[in-house]
């Protein structure tokens, strides 16, 4: 029998990674999740959990710690979207001497960037875990947004609570499920050819359109991914993850770094390699009988590789392949990854922020980018962390 979210996928929505890639020798990975959660019900604050680590296997086969971290930033219902706490830990002490609070205030959407990088120009620059979960802010506060619409407490045209917004009870929800009727018309404009997926004459914006709803990515169920592809199992494949709970949102990346053997049959004349592997998820799902379940689905994922000259560190290859993604004119994004080939990596945050923009790029794939800024930092950590000459 086909189910609701099953109708509400595009046709030609492909199948999610089945795992992670298995940890090389000589390699160091970065794996980070944030969850998007509300602990105080839909109506109340978002709460931003970030944990990342940061390990590197030597060449016996064995884990070296570089880093680990975690961080919780609250976010303010209503349109604001105004951050209200910000704490930070890490075993390397980074951001232990930023003056965070100095963002509270601050929008947590647009300009949050902006203003992290004023409070703390050093942590930004570093390429540390903290500033890669807090650089995050933005993305996850849009897209934790959507959990409102799924729930039918706001329609996709109004992605913020006005200050005067009233809760009613929901016709045939569950008894407590409430709903808002947004007290005067605050209509948010939609973001037309701000991607590939909201192209003018794309199915996410007809969908809006004709339902009031976006295609929100009623993906399909989220294969585990500390896994590995083969299906054996690694305990330090990823940093400890909790299952996630009912209308909730995750956002998980891994970078992979290492080097194979250059033309000369030397390590040491091979580029850097790089593998990534991205994925967005949303943690509830309703079936047929109406029953809601914590079950974990696929909303954006991208695979991605490149190589960087490492006496350059300049991207020399790139390519993203397209997992499970909302529109059907989404996986058309994944060609931008091209253009990342001839830059610096330490310049991709300001350009993917200056160049990346419009119907041929995605927002999340531009996440994914902007996240390479921080592997040559990632690469030298690990060589001192095993002792090695960079």
């Amino acid at each position: 029998m086909t189910s609701l979210d099953d109708e509400r996928r595009w046709p030609g929505t492909v199948a999610p990674a089945t795992g992670s890639p298995r940890r090389r020798r000589g390699s160091v990975r970065r794996t980070t999740t944030i969850d998007m959660v509300r602990p105080d019900g839909l109506l109340g604050p978002l709460v931003l959990s970030g944990i990342g680590r940061d390990l590197a296997t030597g060449i016996d086969g064995e884990p070296y710690l570089i880093d680990a971290a975690a961080t919780s930033l609250t976010v303010s219902a209503g349109v604001d979207r105004a951050v209200t706490e910000v704490v930070v830990d890490s075993t390397s002490g980074a951001g232990s001497d930023a003056p965070l609070a100095e963002l509270i205030g601050q929008r947590a959407g647009s300009g949050f960037r902006r203003a992290l990088a004023g409070v703390a120009p050093e942590l930004v620059g570093g390429g540390s875990l903290v500033h890669q979960l807090l650089d995050d802010t933005p993305p996850a506060t849009l897209i934790a947004g959507s959990v409102l619409v799924r729930a039918g407490l706001l329609s996709g045209l109004d992605r913020a609570l006005p200050a005067s917004a009233t809760t009613n009870t929901v016709v045939g929800s569950p008894p407590g499920e409430t709903s808002v009727a947004l007290g005067g018309p605050r209509p948010r404009k939609l973001p037309v050819d701000i991607c590939a997926g909201w192209a003018a004459d794309g199915e996410m914006v007809k969908a809006v359109a004709t339902t009031g709803v976006p295609l929100l990515g009623w993906g399909p169920e989220a294969p585990p991914l500390g896994s590995l592809v083969d299906g054996e199992v690694d305990p330090m494949s990823w940093h400890p993850v909790e299952d996630l709970g009912p209308k909730a949102m995750r956002r998980r990346r891994l970078i992979d770094l290492w080097r194979g053997v250059g033309p000369d049959g030397r390590t040491a004349s091979a580029p850097v390699q790089v593998t990534v592997v991205f994925r967005d998820t949303y943690g509830d799902r309703r079936d047929e009988s109406g029953e809601v379940g914590a079950v974990e689905t696929v909303v954006h994922e991208y695979a991605f590789t490149a190589r960087i000259d490492p006496s350059t560190w300049i991207v020399t290859a790139a390519t993203a392949v397209p997992g499970p993604l909302p529109a059907p004119e989404c996986p058309s994004a994944a060609l931008s990854a091209e253009r990342l080939v001839g830059r610096r990596v330490v310049d991709l945050r300001h350009w993917v922020r200056d160049e990346m923009t419009g119907t041929s790029t995605c927002t999340h794939l531009n996440d994914l980018f902007r996240s390479l800024a921080d592997v040559r930092h990632l690469w030298e950590s690990a060589a001192l962390s095993r002792g090695e000459s960079r």
